[in-house]
Order: C-alpha cells, then sequence, then structure tokens
C-alpha cells in the first residue's frame, strides 16, 4: 500500500501529508484529561450524594431503634417506660427533700431500676428546684420532669 501511496505522489507532500498530523493531533486531544472544572464539579457531586446516603442510613438505623414510625404501640410502650422511669426518679427527689429540706446533690442522686436502658439528661439539680428528661436509645425525649 505505502508503495501505491508513493507512486500516487499522496505521501510526498500530497494532501494526505497535511491531514495526518491533525488526525494525531485531535486523537491526542481526545485523549487528553478532562475539564478541571467539570472534574471539581463531578467530585463535588459525588460528596454531595455520599452525604445524602449516609444520612438516609443514619434515620433509617434511628427510626429502626426507636421501633420504626408506624410502630404505634412500641412507641407507646417506649414512652410510658420512661414515664415511669421520670416519675420513680421524681418520687426518690421528692423522699430525699423531704428528708433533708432540700434536693439532692448530682454525686448523690442514685437513678432508679426503671431508668435502666433510658438516659436521664439533667438541665438543671439544684437545691429547691430540678428539671430533667428522660431519652430513648435513640436519642428522642420520651418524658421530662420540672419541679
Amino acid at each position: 500500500m505505502k508503495v501505491g501511496l508513493l507512486k500516487v505522489g499522496l505521501l510526498k507532500g500530497g494532501p494526505l501529508r497535511s491531514v495526518l498530523p491533525m488526525v494525531l493531533i485531535l486523537n491526542l486531544a481526545a485523549c487528553s484529561r478532562p475539564d478541571d472544572a467539570r472534574v471539581q464539579q463531578l467530585e463535588a457531586r459525588v460528596t454531595s450524594l455520599e452525604a445524602q446516603i449516609g444520612a438516609m442510613r443514619k434515620a433509617a438505623e434511628q427510626a429502626r431503634v426507636a421501633g420504626a414510625p408506624g410502630s404505634d404501640s412500641q412507641q407507646a410502650t417506649a414512652r410510658a417506660a420512661a414515664q415511669y422511669c421520670a416519675t420513680q426518679l421524681a418520687s426518690s427527689l421528692e423522699e430525699y427533700r423531704q428528708d433533708n429540706a432540700r434536693y439532692p446533690a448530682m454525686s448523690a442522686v442514685a437513678l432508679p431500676s426503671a431508668c435502666q436502658g433510658f438516659r436521664v439528661a439533667w438541665e438543671r439539680l439544684e437545691k429547691a428546684h430540678y428539671q430533667f428528661s428522660v431519652s430513648g436509645q435513640a436519642g428522642a425525649v420520651l418524658a421530662s420532669e420540672v419541679r
């Protein structure tokens, strides 16, 4: 084939010789790195999607731990148990106050067994006042007491 092209004169300064470098440049341009701005845009999009997936997984896990949003009986049971915990803790605080004319210091508070499995968060515990909330395993406040 080369012999035939040379005889015709296409490779010796002919039209094919001027097109060949152009074809090579176009092929190299097609294989070059993509636009940096486009790459950054795609990386930002992937990061955003990964964050959304992470948030959805976390919400699904919290719903599963809390007993799923559609499970009214489980939620009612959890709220009732948390309220029982709050009532028992308030009762023990009141007993201490009756004997000592003040509420106990934080170091003297013992949580009743009804509070096992719950988190008690103290907003205030003073000599004459207290305020706390009882949260479930998912972190949602299920009951609270104020005096």
